[in-house]
């Protein structure tokens, strides 16, 4: 029955007109899909259409948050990251807020690892700047952008980053964390200078996720 009311009456031409008419409109209305974000170990958690990736830790409850630039050995911090892919980092994003009103300005780095410290800033691996003030009282995503580090597969890195005010003790950045499996190595590290660093968690994982292509 359906065949014939296609067939007569020119319903069958109606029918592929109506039929064109709608995947034209799908094609024109659609829309461009979110880049594809992968967990730390490589889980692919959605569809793509772009070469994007992330490198992921800011997913999952916060635990808590290590204060940057409150004092001045605590003024650059880094948290340590396997490399599960091999990309061109663009750019980092850091869970971060402020306590209080501070000052100067945020930096993000990618170092090498250097015997389970960070070593060097890699090539291309230091970030434009934000200001520390534009930060807000909640935990909220920061981005620094403007790096073109290549990034290898199963290689370690540390994201670092650096507060520029004078240490507040009053006035500082926090950057939200994951609390993990204890690593002897440690997880998190402090530094007054970015190149002498101390231990400062062996359970805690800054929260950020490493954009690249």
């Amino acid at each position: 029955m359906l065949h014939r009311r296609l067939l007569s009456g020119g319903g069958f031409a109606a029918f592929l007109v109506r039929l064109t008419s709608v995947a034209i409109c799908m094609i024109c209305s659609g829309q461009s899909q979110p880049a594809q974000h992968f967990g730390a170990a490589g889980a692919n958690s959605g569809n793509t259409s772009r070469a994007d990736i992330a490198q992921d830790t800011n997913n999952g409850t916060t635990t808590g948050s290590q204060n940057v630039g409150d004092t001045s050995g605590d003024k650059w911090m880094a948290t340590s990251f396997t490399a599960s892919f091999t990309y061109t980092a663009h750019k980092i994003v850091l869970r971060l807020s402020k306590t209080g009103s501070p000052t100067g300005t945020i930096t993000a780095y990618i170092y090498s690892d250097s015997a389970n410290v960070p070593g060097s800033v890699l090539t291309g691996g230091t970030s434009g700047t934000i200001n520390a003030s534009s930060l807000g009282a909640s935990e909220a995503d920061a981005d620094l952008t403007g790096l073109t580090s290549s990034i290898t597969s199963g290689t370690k890195y540390w994201i670092v980053m650096q507060a520029s005010q004078t240490a507040d003790a009053v006035n500082y950045i926090n950057w939200h964390y994951d609390t993990l499996s204890s690593d002897s190595n440690g997880r998190l590290k402090n530094s007054s200078n970015g190149t002498s660093w101390g231990n400062k968690s062996n359970t805690h994982s800054g929260k950020f996720t490493n954009w690249g292509i």
